[in-house]
């Protein structure tokens, strides 16, 4: 029997070294947004301190979430498509993945001149991967119809269906 993933709704055969028009998903393109993305972090993490001055308090820590949250996007897309994995297990290794890599990332930004390593700037690399999982969850569960926008407006407002 053939592997089968579901992507946006539609099975698709998973086969090693197959390609995206054929209806199968390859390593490379599976794993290669969360490659560049890490790389684009990267080389970010590479400028000296003062390239890019931002004066506003807390907007450094927002950038961070923002970036790391899409990495923790791009390692879900990757694990959903080329594994067999629960939605719960594939959040977890996301949000560890994003929280060794934000550490990684700011040991990096240690030997970077000018640039300084704080403990907060990690803790928002996570929060950015988990808020960033959380909503892939609840766009999971309404693709895949679990829950229907009716439903979850009823449930939040206490009513059933009947109503």
């Amino acid at each position: 029997m053939e592997d089968v993933v579901t992507l946006r709704g539609r099975d698709l055969p998973l086969r090693r070294g197959g390609s995206r028009a054929s209806g199968t998903l390859s390593w490379s393109w599976a794993w290669g947004p969360v490659l560049g993305w890490a790389a684009l972090i990267f080389a970010l993490s590479s400028l000296p301190g003062g390239v890019v001055a931002v004066e506003i308090p807390g907007v450094d820590k927002l950038a961070h979430a923002g970036v790391f949250g899409v990495l923790a996007l791009v390692i879900l897309r990757a694990l959903g498509g080329v594994t067999r994995w629960s939605a719960a297990r594939c959040v977890v290794c996301a949000i560890a993945c994003v929280a060794v890599y934000g550490a990684l990332d700011e040991l990096h930004q240690w030997i970077t001149p000018q640039r300084s390593v704080e403990l907060l700037d990690v803790g928002a690399d996570v929060a950015g991967g988990a808020v960033a999982a959380a909503l892939w969850l609840i766009h999971r569960r309404i693709v895949r119809g679990h829950i229907d926008a009716r439903g979850a407006h009823r449930a939040i407002r206490g009513q059933s269906d009947d109503s």
